[in-house]
């Protein structure tokens, strides 16, 4: 199958998603940095990072590259994958919102609960999963299928409705809405959503689920954030990711990566498509344009 990959501003014929590397890499500058998306794309199927990926990472290490990432999850969920890794680079949670180095925040990009009270009680007496992320502590308004699927696993949500001094004071990370494919609860919720645009950065997955944010926060700005804090151009800095909150970042990157299970939109968004999936995709993509 012949596909077009756009390298910065030359097209290459690639057979099967192949290429000739040494042109490729005459043709750009050199990779200093690599920044990747965890879920479905760093992480496997599971939602773990397979062994075979630590000295992949050690190897970038040896040869003076970077590696870091710029995850959805917030930080509680994230620390068990930052000791495995041995992090010591900036890097980015709740979609770019937040910029931490360890537990140092760099950068936070907040947002006062009560302004969007009406969307969540709404969304929750209808059957939607509203996740909130306020100091740290993730919370669910309610127990959904959707929750009880994610007992046992790292994603454990601590039961509570905002109390009225939340509501009035309290200042968010990000809200996340599962809708878990329920078309009705997405027809509800939509027009809500709708209204907010030009005050929020929202993201959505189709009638899977979306993600509220401050207004400007995106991974493609946290990926800006990154190369201004460690002095490396953009244009050195390949990003790598499958979904939709992924695709200004792949845009931004000087060389943006969709790994093979990627979302369409986030596909046509990069420079380069992975023939494997997930981890196998990134070690791929690492493989191909970092000799």
């Amino acid at each position: 199958m012949v596909s077009i990959a756009v390298i910065g501003k030359l097209s290459v014929t690639m057979w099967d998603c192949t290429c000739n590397k040494d042109v490729l890499m005459s043709i750009e500058p050199k990779i200093r940095l690599v920044v990747s998306d965890l879920d479905g794309t760093l992480l496997d199927e599971e939602g773990r990072l397979p062994p075979f990926l630590l000295p992949v990472v050690q190897s970038l290490d040896q040869k003076g590259i970077g590696f870091t990432f710029i995850s959805g999850r917030p930080l509680p969920f994230l620390r068990g994958i930052i000791d495995e890794l041995k992090l010591t680079m900036p890097f980015g949670t709740a979609n770019g919102g937040m910029i931490y180095r360890g537990t140092s925040i760099l950068k936070e990009s907040l947002f006062p609960m009560g302004a969007l009270r009406g969307l969540m009680e709404t969304a929750c007496s209808n059957g939607a999963t509203v996740l909130y992320y306020l100091e740290d502590i993730p919370y669910t308004m309610s127990v959904t299928p959707w929750i009880l699927r994610q007992r046992g696993t790292i994603r454990e949500y601590k039961l509570a409705k905002p109390t009225e001094k939340q509501w009035a004071e309290g200042q968010l990370e990000k809200i996340s809405m599962i809708f878990d494919d329920v078309g009705e609860i997405y027809r509800i919720v939509s027009p809500l959503l709708d209204v907010l645009e030009e005050e929020y950065t929202i993201v959505r997955y189709n009638t899977r689920s979306c993600e509220i944010m401050a207004q400007d926060v995106s991974k493609g700005r946290a990926l800006i954030m990154l190369s201004e804090i460690l002095g490396i151009p953009l244009s050195q800095i390949m990003a790598i990711g499958d979904d939709e909150n992924d695709i200004d970042m792949l845009e931004k990157a000087g060389l943006g990566v969709a790994v093979g299970n990627a979302v369409e939109s986030a596909m046509n968004a990069a420079d380069y498509v992975c023939k494997a999936h997930n981890t196998e995709g990134v070690i791929e993509a690492i493989n191909r344009f970092i000799p």
